[in-house]
């Protein structure tokens, strides 16, 4: 979503002070991309929405396919946006079906398909927008109603949508008036998703190349772990590496969303006694400093392990709701994959988080394959820059061990002028006493 391209019209109302007053509408437009889908088809069925098959590997490799206009109201005051989505526009991934198969079907398949054409044309010259099928269909659209709140780094955004009854998984409607029924009244689910933006946390004015550098280099995901559903970041090129060359430390970013059961808001963070309750931190950022060091694993490829140093957040360290956990750590292309791998924690509860380049479209681009977890084959080294205060560090200690040396070097050269102004004293004062003799 581009913030500022956000516009605003005034729109009257058809008969005035009866059915709706005037009010400026605002306009905006979020992008939509593929992420990861299940690898077993039985996964793939959303809950309440028709199955639709398409090709999901195209799909991810061609980045941006989808586009969501949004209209409604936009509070200048709050920075609070509510409203509908007025409309759809997906890029289908090019799928021509076989002529043979189209002879096969038969004729009321064809009658139906010219139907539904029929009436989509109809509602498009009566104003009605038809929302297209395709893998957005799994993010519930269209939505029945969006609300926005914006802050300095994104926005929150609350969505939900009508469930199509004929397709709840496991609760198909039975008997002669479920249609109806379905028809008639339909269950409203919602969601919650944090839309982050970039930083601008610098001293001069932005270089589109450090921008782009910087947009690649963020990667991001949604994750739910011990009840909490969270957004977490992580900056690469704020990562520092330390010696030796495979090691290297960056901040892992925490910003809790919501809790799964309606006790934990008022309980504190994993039992932080005297420090707030979790609906207090919901929406704060905690910071979480790892240390990364590549190791060969079981199956002898190399990979890196990611151990705990130190949290902070909102004056308190540790922070109250970031866990000291490591991880292990899989960096691949455009992917980087964390998994949880606390000694305490049972292999089944243990979960995965996968970070994608959210700002980068990576629309055409080779190698972007669909993830789930861990794969069998060794990292992509990341490219880290060096930590110049820990060489800076290093190189002050390394110019005291100089200057110590010199001094020591200085130090015996000393003694050794002393002890020689010794003996020549002492051999200036037998030859006064042996003068002294021979004048005797």
């Amino acid at each position: 979503m581009d913030r500022q391209a956000w516009t605003k019209s005034f729109k009257k109302s058809i008969i005035p002070n009866f059915i709706n007053k005037p009010y400026w509408e605002a306009t905006g437009k979020m992008r939509v991309k593929l992420l990861r889908y299940p690898e077993d088809e039985k996964d793939r069925q959303t809950d309440g929405r028709k199955p639709i098959e398409e090709d999901l590997d195209s799909i991810i490799r061609n980045g941006f396919l989808g586009e969501i206009e949004l209209k409604g109201w936009f509070d200048d005051l709050t920075n609070h946006f509510r409203g509908k989505v007025k409309e759809v526009t997906y890029i289908p991934v090019s799928q021509e079906e076989d002529e043979d198969v189209q002879d096969e079907r038969k004729w009321h398949h064809k009658l139906k398909d010219k139907l539904k054409a029929g009436f989509a044309k109809a509602k498009s010259a009566l104003g009605f927008k038809a929302v297209p099928k395709g893998f957005m269909d799994h993010m519930f659209i269209p939505w029945r109603e969006v609300d926005i709140r914006f802050d300095e780094g994104g926005a929150h955004v609350r969505f939900d949508w009508q469930y199509d009854n004929s397709h709840r998984v496991g609760r198909q409607p039975q008997g002669i008036f479920s249609r109806m029924k379905s028809k008639i009244s339909k269950e409203v689910g919602y969601g919650i998703f944090r839309l982050d933006a970039l930083p601008d946390e610098r001293d001069k004015p932005p270089e589109q190349e450090h921008e782009k550098h910087r947009a690649d280099s963020t990667y991001q995901a949604m994750t739910y772990s011990r009840n909490i559903m969270s957004v977490m970041t992580l900056r690469m090129d704020t990562c520092v590496s330390t010696p030796p060359e495979t090691k290297f430390r960056c901040i892992l970013e925490q910003r809790p969303m919501s809790a799964s059961e309606s006790r934990l808001y008022f309980d504190p963070p994993y039992g932080n006694e005297k420090q707030g309750s979790w609906f207090t931190f919901l929406g704060t950022v905690g910071r979480l400093q790892l240390n990364f060091e590549r190791v060969q694993d079981e199956n002898g490829k190399e990979n890196y392990e990611a151990t705990p140093e130190l949290s902070w957040c909102g004056g308190f360290s540790p922070c109250p709701f970031v866990v000291h956990e490591p991880f292990k750590a899989q960096f691949l292309h455009n992917l980087i994959v964390l998994e949880q791998s606390e000694q305490g924690l049972e292999l089944a509860r243990r979960d995965i988080f996968h970070f994608y380049p959210l700002f980068k479209d990576e629309s055409g681009e080779e190698g972007v394959t669909n993830q789930n977890g861990f794969t069998d084959e060794s990292s992509i080294a990341p490219k880290i820059k060096p930590d110049e205060h820990a060489i800076a560090e290093q190189q002050k200690a390394k110019e005291l061990e100089e200057v110590k040396a010199q001094l020591g070097e200085h130090a015996k050269s000393e003694e050794t002028c002393m002890k020689t102004m010794e003996d020549l004293t002492a051999e200036i004062a037998e030859l006064r006493n042996s003068i002294n003799q021979l004048k005797k």
